[in-house]
């Protein structure tokens, strides 16, 4: 497959970034008037670069000015590879500084130095701007890589910076077309005959003609009609390369920069997210506990409450934990990398990389609680997260995949350490469905029991639980899948056995004492006088010729109705499935002979009024014996053949 790589160009304004971009490509990047008329760079402007024909390149020119700071950041969010232009007669600037803390917090994994304007200066110069340049990249990514002289006026020297270039290119890993597909949209266009085209850079995975994503925040769920990158129309793009792409049926109005595209269901996003942050050391600017900052994430810019992690603020080459607390949702990854700014002011304050999204918010006395997870996230603990994660998520199975999603490691290690803990016996593996601690399922496994023998013991008329009481009892937040895997290895052991959808203990049988016995009997006996009409638990009580309690008489009345003894109705009073027959029979004539039942006639029909019949009719509308039209019913039977309403 072939390699894409984005390489940014950044550095101080009128150093030449644009000149050394034209001079390479022989394209303007330059391109609307407000930029001609002033001279410099306003937005980012984008060349592709074919000098190696195994690697398509594309270079980000971005504004050196520091009015158009937010641009540049927005410029810089998904490059690959540095091009620092620094000017030899003006030497190193803030923009120099401030660019290299970009690039550097936005995850560049190399580049090089061009030391432009070179024709300008005297040699003695040259060398002092080299050791200038040597002095500020030290501790970047850009340490002892290559400072490489450039003037337009002297076209030969391009010959050394693309040699320099291709060592770096060739260098650089590529990787991510096998995650999922995201882009941060960074321009759009409406083209006559066309409609919307969005552009920006694959940031993971590929996109084809024909693909359904959505785009984020507003889940609208989008088609790509068809691609181009640098006016070339392709079918497919990946992981690296710039790419437009036609969405039909979506307004203009309705995309900006700063929106995602995604496979649809994989970034769900959030209003929180836990986060690595540091300061710039240069700026002399600190950072206090909930104070609102600017953050620049891919190509979004949103403001937000920084709240620090166990320190009141932060000062200038400091590092913390902080949650940032959004105003809107945000569809953001693990490892993301953003930069912050100061409200109202054109300055990087400092920068890091997103280690969750989380519904949880930081509180001081919750420390201990969350920094340990965040930690072995920021360090790249893969052992620690993979503990952590089991421990914290005991109710439900997790993939490998699901650690993926929650760290945004690379899925060969998780699945390397998760498997390494199945075949040490520490974990469960239940095939194509996920793992489990083995602590936590054993642990399941025997409070699955003792809640069924609880159950049973306490209710000896009790048929068992359902599943769904045994996970309300156990933990209601547990997956269906982890309860199912719980279950089905505890009737695989022969511990519990499933009848009619519910779970009991084979060696626990119901045993009746004499008193219930007793008790059993005389309520059969009372129930079978009521005849049609339902009756109560206070009813059936009083008619008892022993004393006893209501709970007891409704122990009793639960158990026959979970054995199709009783029906239960809505206003919690009873009838025999016998006499419900029997109403059933009476409704039949009744509609029969006069084509419909009305409420009112319940008195001649059934022998009691609207407040007992209600309930009585409700039940046979519910179980599709009778069928409501307004204020009367027909029998379902005929209401099959009635005519359509036009």
């Amino acid at each position: 497959m072939k390699k894409y790589l984005t390489i940014g160009v950044a550095g101080h304004v009128d150093h030449g970034k644009t000149a050394l971009v034209k001079h390479l490509t022989g394209i303007d990047t330059d391109r609307n008037p407000e930029e001609k008329r002033r001279g410099l760079s306003i937005e980012p402007g984008v060349a592709a670069w074919r000098p190696f024909p195994e690697t398509g390149i594309a270079l980000i020119d971005v504004p050196g000015h520091v009015d158009f700071l937010k641009n540049a950041i927005r410029g810089l969010n998904s490059v690959d590879l540095a091009l620092l232009v620094v000017a030899a007669d003006d030497g190193v600037m803030p923009q120099t500084r401030e660019h290299l803390d970009i690039l550097q917090y936005f995850g560049a994994r190399s580049g090089l130095i061009v030391l432009s304007k070179s024709d300008l200066v005297d040699r003695e110069t040259i060398e002092i701007a080299k050791l200038e340049l040597q002095e500020a990249l030290l501790g970047s990514f850009l340490q002892d890589k290559p400072i490489v002289e450039f003037s337009k006026k002297h076209p030969t020297s391009a010959a050394s910076l693309i040699h320099a270039l291709r060592e770096a290119v060739d260098a650089a890993p590529y990787g991510g077309t096998a995650a999922p597909f995201r882009l941060w949209i960074d321009q759009v266009r409406q083209l006559k005959g066309i409609g919307t085209v969005v552009s920006g850079t694959v940031l993971s995975g590929s996109v084809r003609e024909g693909d359904d994503l959505v785009m984020l925040p507003t889940a609208a769920p989008v088609r790509v009609r068809s691609l181009e990158s640098h006016g070339q129309k392709i079918t497919a793009a990946h992981r690296g390369r710039r790419v437009g792409l036609n969405l039909p049926k979506i307004p203009f109005s309705a995309v900006t920069k700063g929106m995602v595209l995604a496979c649809p269901d994989t970034l769900p996003g959030s209003r929180m997210f836990n986060a690595a942050l540091s300061l710039r050391p240069r700026t002399g600017a600190s950072l206090k506990n909930g104070q609102k900052v600017k953050l620049f994430i891919g190509t979004a810019a949103l403001q937000t409450t920084a709240v620090l992690m166990g320190t009141p603020h932060l000062g200038p080459g400091q590092s913390s934990l902080v949650q940032f607390r959004l105003p809107q949702r945000l569809h953001a990854a693990p490892r993301d990398a953003f930069v912050i700014a100061p409200l109202n002011q054109n300055q990087v304050l400092g920068g890091g990389f997103i280690l969750e999204p989380t519904q949880q918010k930081y509180r001081p006395a919750k420390h201990m609680a969350i920094v340990p997870f965040l930690d072995a996230l920021a360090s790249r603990d893969v052992p620690g997260c993979v503990d952590l994660l089991l421990e914290k998520n005991a109710h439900r199975l997790m993939t490998a995949r699901d650690l993926c999603a929650a760290t945004g490691f690379a899925l060969g290690p998780l699945e390397a350490e998760l498997n390494a803990r199945v075949n040490s016996g520490e974990v469960v593996y239940f095939k194509g469905r996920g793992a489990l601690k083995k602590a936590h399922y054993e642990r399941f496994l025997e409070d699955t029991l003792a809640c069924v023998a609880f159950a049973m013991k306490t209710d000896p008329f009790h048929k068992g639980l359902a599943a769904g009481e045994i996970r309300d009892d156990l933990a209601p937040a547990m997956e269906p899948s982890l309860l199912g895997a719980l279950l089905n290895a505890l009737e695989q052991s022969g511990r519990l056995e499933e009848t009619e959808g519910r779970f009991h203990l084979p060696i626990l049988q119901a045993t009746l004492d004499d008193r219930r016995a007793q008790l059993l009997e005389q309520v059969l006996d009372i129930i079978g006088t009521t005849g049609i009409c339902p009756f109560s638990n206070a009813a059936v009580r009083k008619a008892c010729a022993m004393t006893v309690e209501k709970a007891e008489v409704r122990q009793i009345l639960n158990y026959l109705t979970r054995d199709n003894q009783l029906i239960r109705l809505s206003n919690g009073r009873y009838l025999t499935p016998a006499a419900l027959e029997t109403i059933k029979d009476r409704v039949r004539h009744a509609i029969k002979a006069h084509g419909r039942l009305k409420l009112s006639d319940s008195k001649a029909l059934l022998g009691y009024g609207r407040m007992g019949a209600v309930p009585v009719f409700d039940y046979l509308d519910q179980i599709g014996f009778t069928v409501r039209r307004g204020n009367e019913r027909i029998l379902k039977e005929t209401a099959r053949h009635e005519p359509a309403i036009p």
